[in-house]
């Protein structure tokens, strides 16, 4: 499992054996609404998220740190959110709750982020196999998305067309630490 943050989101993927790759992942509405929040960031604030904990992101790291050196030469602008998801370090304290959703449901997610459905159950898509993939060839992955893995995703998300396979893919291969008791 993923995820070292107190707070964390699951997510369930099924993974093509043979190609290692995300065919669909389930999850519920706090996880869409981190995929959604990636879409009301500002620029700005994506490069100094992802300077802070993550490599850089092309041009657009030093396009920041270089707004950053000049700031007594710019205007102060405020980011004026609300906190629809609390896995993104940008809101400050007393920020008022939101979500982008209406309603608690489960979301299937496809194509690596490309499609994202409101689902009764994966029990649907298993038993019509509109995926193409046999049930036998697909390995069910769970993970645990907090902070770090939201970041990760974000960054993953900018320069992949295959972001959450990439995430998953890169979970796995960490060695598992063994706790002794």
């Amino acid at each position: 499992m993923m995820g070292t943050s107190e707070k964390s989101v699951q997510l369930k993927v099924f993974v093509d054996k043979e190609k290692k790759k995300v065919i669909f992942g389930e999850a519920e509405e706090d996880f869409v609404d981190i995929l959604f929040s990636f879409m009301t960031l500002p620029l700005g604030t994506i490069a100094k998220l992802l300077s802070k904990h993550a490599d850089s992101v092309g041009s657009l790291t030093s396009l920041y740190e270089s707004a950053v050196s000049l700031s007594d030469f710019l205007p102060k602008v405020t980011a004026n959110y609300l906190r629809v998801t609390d896995f993104l370090p940008i809101y400050e304290e007393g920020t008022c709750p939101g979500h982008f959703l209406k309603e608690q449901a489960p979301f299937i997610i496809f194509k690596d982020l490309l499609e994202i459905i409101a689902s009764p159950s994966i029990a649907t898509f298993l038993k019509f196999n509109t995926l193409g993939v046999p049930v036998d060839d697909m390995e069910v992955v769970e993970m645990s998305f907090g902070e770090h893995e939201a970041l990760l995703l974000l960054k993953a998300s900018l320069t992949s067309t295959s972001a959450l396979t990439e995430i998953v893919n890169a979970s796995r291969k960490k060695p598992k630490v063994e706790s002794s008791t």
